[in-house]
């Protein structure tokens, strides 16, 4: 199987008909994602207003939007293109301000991934947009159909999947996800926008659990914390192998999660284990004991100041998964993977470390075949073509390369 071939994207081709006149952007729901895709969107000359719930007990009814605006300016790297581009975003709340609405070309949604909540919030939108304005989820993985099965059609036709990674100004990665009423021709313009507008790297996915990349993802992190702990791996030396040493990001595979939210990352691995019960490779996505310890304790990677590692001063110490407890960071020794770190090609030095008879050879092996088999085993559940595959895990999790290339080299 060779992922030479290219696999077309619609949004390369769409009619000139089908093309959407999108000038104004509500962004329903100011938390991360959210205030970070309204940045985005400023950032490309579009109108935005960013709306949240009204807190209790305030006096500024939209004070969460104008809180989610100045956390903009203090975040590094920063969301925003320019510091002026904060003028282009209107704070407001859902309930004074809904009338944002009747004239929005896009109302994108990235509230709490709660179903119940979404459908209730899209049952309010439905009555409250144009016939053309087209509406969008951000989740990242709860099923789209089932979100507006309650709605009219008509509303149907112009509702989709629109996930992105996070950060959005900086990740490539937007997973585009048609319920199954979705009109093709909006699904086709939409994309397109994407592509040439907001400059994002368009994957269709089909309406599945968790998608393309956070159901690969979470399978690949799975294995990890099992190898992990049958070979009997450091945290410090599990990061040095699944990060630049192979062609992915330096940030790993713990100081992702640390980043990312360790709580997101147990949430994300259980809501996906009760969502595949068929999945013949359930079971990985089982969160390990130490996971749930850290989640309790809430050391919770950045947010909290503490996850799997932790700062203390100028130094940087790293969780002992097995007596979670901190230490001083320690150096790998890795004897296959310093013989292979002076090889350029990244597919050659994979090869040399997976020949290595040491634990970084057989970590590696365990966990890069296993990872590709999966994505393999979900072909064409998850998509039709590998090509798609491969986009969204390199562009959205940073792989040098896809589970497909990868086992083309």
């Amino acid at each position: 199987m060779s992922t030479t071939l290219t696999a077309p994207l619609p949004s390369k081709t769409v009619s000139p008909e089908a093309r959407l006149a999108i000038r104004k952007v509500v962004v329903l729901g100011a938390g991360t994602r959210g205030a970070q895709v309204a940045a985005h969107l400023a950032g490309l000359g579009l109108e935005v207003a960013l709306l949240d719930m009204v807190p209790p007990g305030t006096e500024d009814r939209s004070l969460l939007a104008k809180k989610a605006l100045e956390t903009l300016q203090k975040l590094k790297p920063s969301p925003l293109h320019l510091l002026s581009h904060l003028k282009g975003i209107r704070p407001g709340n859902f309930e004074d301000d809904w009338k944002e609405l009747k004239d929005a070309d896009w109302v994108f949604e990235a509230v709490i991934e709660d179903p119940d909540i979404k459908r209730q919030l899209f049952a309010k939108v439905a009555s409250a947009v144009t016939k053309t304005a087209v509406v969008t989820s951000n989740t990242s993985g709860l099923g789209i159909g089932a979100m507006t099965q309650h709605l009219p059609l008509e509303f149907r036709k112009r509702f989709l999947g629109t996930h992105f990674f996070n950060p959005p100004r900086y990740l490539k990665l937007l997973e585009t996800i048609p319920g199954p009423d979705t009109d093709p021709s909006v699904l086709a313009a939409m994309e397109a926008f994407c592509d040439r507008v907001v400059g994002k790297g368009v994957v269709r996915c089909k309406d599945t659990p968790n998608f393309i990349g956070n159901r690969i993802g979470s399978y690949g992190l799975g294995v990890v914390f099992r190898a992990m702990q049958d070979l009997d791996l450091t945290v410090e030396e599990v990061d040095t192998l699944t990060g630049s040493a192979i062609g992915r990001a330096k940030s790993a595979t713990f100081r992702t999660c640390d980043i990312a939210g360790v709580d997101v990352v147990a949430k994300v691995a259980g809501n996906l284990y009760d969502l595949v019960p068929n999945d013949p490779e359930r079971e990985v996505f089982k969160v390990p004991d130490f996971v749930k310890a850290m989640v309790e304790r809430k050391w919770l990677g950045e947010k909290t100041g503490a996850g799997f590692y932790k700062k203390v001063g100028p130094d940087i110490l790293t969780l002992d998964w097995k007596t979670l407890e901190y230490r001083e960071k320690r150096k790998p020794q890795l004897a296959s993977l310093e013989a292979a770190q002076n090889v350029a090609d990244m597919g050659a030095r994979i090869n040399q470390i997976l020949s290595g008879k040491d634990q970084a050879g057989k970590f590696l092996w365990r966990t890069l075949s296993a990872t590709s088999f999966y994505a393999a085993s979900l072909i064409p559940e998850i998509s039709d073509d590998v090509v798609s595959v491969d986009r969204a895990m390199e562009w959205g999790y940073g792989w040098g390369m896809g589970p497909f290339r990868l086992m083309d080299a």
